[in-house]
């Protein structure tokens, strides 16, 4: 399994993609390696994203979900992840409101033009209209505190 520094997937490449999927017994359909190429174009735009993004996220983590299940994830198992995180967020209330007194009105318009960039991707690439939609709805319930402020 490769191994990442403290910038996360910034250093990825495309030879640790292909140690991640060598490293498991599940069959990659051409659909897959698809997502994979969309899932780098994701982590190309992620570092325009503040420090505690992306940017935390060790090959434990990665491990960790692949290990987690057989070869496919679930409905559940995405619903169980939103519910984590959404429990975490209310947690970390106190946190983001000390946050948010060092935002700039700068920071949150770049902070909104790449959601909007993210959004953007996943309609031109997703074929799925449905999933598009949700992700859309998803992210803009997640900005909703940026556009707020």
């Amino acid at each position: 399994m490769p191994q990442f520094d403290e910038e996360g997937f910034n250093n990825m490449q495309s030879s640790d993609v292909e140690e991640v999927l060598n490293s498991h017994d599940c069959e990659v359909t051409e659909n897959e390696l698809l997502e994979l190429s969309e899932i780098k174009q994701i982590l190309q735009v992620m570092p325009q994203f503040d420090e505690e993004g992306f940017n935390n996220m060790q090959s434990s983590d990665v491990e960790e979900v692949l290990n987690s299940h057989d070869c496919e994830v679930t409905e559940n198992e995405l619903l169980e992840l939103l519910e984590d995180q959404s429990s975490d967020e209310h947690d970390n209330e106190e946190t983001a409101t000390t946050m948010t007194k060092f935002l700039t009105l700068s920071d949150l318009n770049k902070i909104i033009s790449t959601a909007q960039h993210l959004e953007d991707l996943v309609f031109q690439m997703d074929p799925s209209l449905e999933r598009s939609l949700k992700f859309k709805n998803g992210l803009g319930g997640l900005l909703l505190r940026y556009k707020e402020i």
